[in-house]
């Protein structure tokens, strides 16, 4: 399927230089032929739900925000839309957090900024054993963790969770053992707010690995 109209009118023409259009995947993008991709045309990959540009100068290496062409050009790249790159569900992009305005008001100690939230689903296991589930091994920048709540969805009798930062049980608790006897929204009742690195790791550590639901951080950003 031809992407830029060679005839008519010369707005739609100059319109699919610059828009073409949904393909089902990234194989899709990266077989778009040269005469199909011009400079500055923006791709929607369906699967991932993420835009892409074409930047007829780069030639930068294949990874998870660029795809070479199939015909790999010396130069010539799809490049992954600024706003994200396509990212896991209850995930965030640490450039959507370096993005947040910054606030710093009359009185106020040290910088900081938007709070975001996290949020990681877990499924119910069936060896009825203790393990962790990974929140996340990529906290988007520095912040303090304000909240921690689980939205029950399995509850199992007698099991709490506790958030750390390291597995099997091991490093520091970031938050209090939650129970999730039954189904809804439980919140921590942790009265301090840890400080979590950039960078690091979140684990939910559970005491029976019956349980599933949602497991929902509320961070603020610090300097």
């Amino acid at each position: 399927m031809a992407l830029i109209l060679e005839y008519g009118d010369r707005a739609a023409r100059e319109m699919s230089r610059r828009f073409g259009g949904a393909v089902a995947d990234a194989a899709a993008i990266a077989a778009i032929e040269p005469g199909d991709r011009a400079d500055g045309m923006v791709i929607y990959n369906a699967a991932t739900q993420m835009a892409w540009g074409y930047d007829a100068a780069s030639a930068a290496a294949a990874g998870a925000g660029v795809i070479v062409p199939t015909d790999a050009p010396a130069t010539g790249r799809w490049l992954i839309h600024a706003t994200g790159i396509g990212l896991s569900a209850g995930a965030i992009e640490a450039s959507h957090v370096a993005a947040a305005q910054v606030l710093a008001g009359a009185g106020a100690v040290g910088v900081v900024g938007v709070p975001f939230v996290i949020a990681a689903p877990f499924a119910a296991g069936i060896t009825g054993a203790a393990d962790d589930v990974l929140i996340t091994d990529t906290v988007p920048a520095k912040c303090l963790l304000l909240e921690a709540a689980v939205v029950v969805t399995t509850n199992q009798a007698g099991e709490t969770v506790t958030l750390r930062d390291a597995a099997a049980g091991g490093g520091t608790a970031l938050s209090d053992a939650i129970s999730v006897n039954a189904a809804g929204t439980v919140r921590s009742n942790h009265t301090l707010a840890p400080t979590l690195a950039a960078s690091s790791d979140i684990y939910l550590r559970r005491s029976h690995d019956g349980s599933a639901g949602v497991a929902i951080l509320t961070c603020l950003p610090i300097a």
